[in-house]
């Protein structure tokens, strides 16, 4: 039934899915590299970027976020009901809904492929195929299409091409001011073990981080730029809450912010090339959709809280 759609094909031939669904046991019996591979042949079906010429109706580009993209979060679930929560949507109003192809982030040609084969690499396989499993019936009914990105672009460079020359300077503000902003409204609390080493365990509102929380692992290199007295604490006492210089010290908010300002580019920059409309769920999407474009506005928020944005560039 679903074996016509061109990027399931691929998982069709390897078995990794069939009319039952996702078939985990073999997932995780192929080897790394053919994995790998397969992450190329899908991807090979999906056109670089969607021709909205041949769409009739309103246009919706969902956020990575919304369409189940582990950039907001990598846990199975909590992709799914993204894809669930998008499903509903489209079923009532979306007449098409653009959504990114994330198995091309981590296939050779189009990606960053992992640096190992691990647990972490088997469970992003599992959930990827998954989640784009969710899609079959919005894909057949011609609803949902795949897309990817030019991938020979940095984020300079693909803004100026796609949103206009000098948007850069107006990114590298806002990634800045999204940073500030970060440091000011994040608590970080930095805990050591024999395991995981250094971990910085970050909290704030969903305005924020995704879920309100995230958690960062980090090297031993730490030692040479935070004080030994903080040092000292993570080993001997729990953990030790850090103040804003030795937040900034180690960096994690411009991390963060420059994260959630490409995915932004990104989405504005389909919007503009499909004029279409963006759709997200998440505040933190929404603060650095904000940040770049002062004019975007807010105008539907649906039953099922997903928040939708008209693009305009002035």
């Amino acid at each position: 039934m679903y074996d016509d759609i061109a990027i399931f094909q691929p998982l069709y031939r390897k078995g990794l899915i069939d009319m039952n669904g996702v078939n985990v046991e073999r997932i995780e019996r192929l080897p790394f590299l053919e994995l790998l591979d397969l992450y190329d042949e899908v991807s090979n079906t999906v056109a670089n970027l969607p021709d909205s010429s041949n769409m009739r109706g309103r246009i919706f580009c969902a956020s990575n976020s919304l369409s189940g993209s582990p950039h907001e979060c990598i846990e199975q679930n909590c992709r799914l009901s993204r894809v669930e929560e998008l499903s509903k949507f489209s079923a009532l109003f979306a007449d098409n809904v653009l959504f990114h192809n994330y198995l091309s982030d981590i296939s050779p040609s189009y990606g960053h492929i992992p640096e190992q084969d691990d647990f972490d690499f088997r469970y992003r396989v599992v959930a990827d195929i998954h989640t784009l499993y969710k899609f079959k019936d919005l894909i057949k009914d011609g609803i949902a299409q795949p897309y990817m990105t030019p991938k020979n672009y940095c984020l300079e460079c693909f803004s100026n091409q796609f949103l206009g020359k000098g948007y850069s300077n107006r990114i590298s503000k806002s990634i800045d001011k999204l940073g500030s902003n970060i440091y000011s409204k994040v608590e970080v609390f930095l805990t050591f073990n024999e395991v995981d080493g250094y971990l910085a365990n970050c909290e704030s509102d969903e305005n924020t981080l995704p879920h309100g929380t995230q958690i960062y692992y980090l090297d031993i290199s730490i030692e040479e730029v935070l004080p030994s007295n903080v040092i000292k604490k993570a080993h001997e006492q729990g953990g030790i809450y850090l103040s804003l210089g030795n937040k900034k010290k180690l960096g994690l908010a411009e991390s963060i912010s420059s994260t959630s300002i490409a995915e932004a580019v990104y989405q504005k920059a389909i919007a503009k090339h499909t004029s279409g409309s963006i759709l997200t769920h998440s505040l933190n999407e929404v603060n650095a959709l904000n940040l770049i474009e002062k004019d975007n506005h807010v105008s539907n928020i649906n039953p099922f809280q997903t928040l939708e944005y008209n693009y305009s560039l002035r």
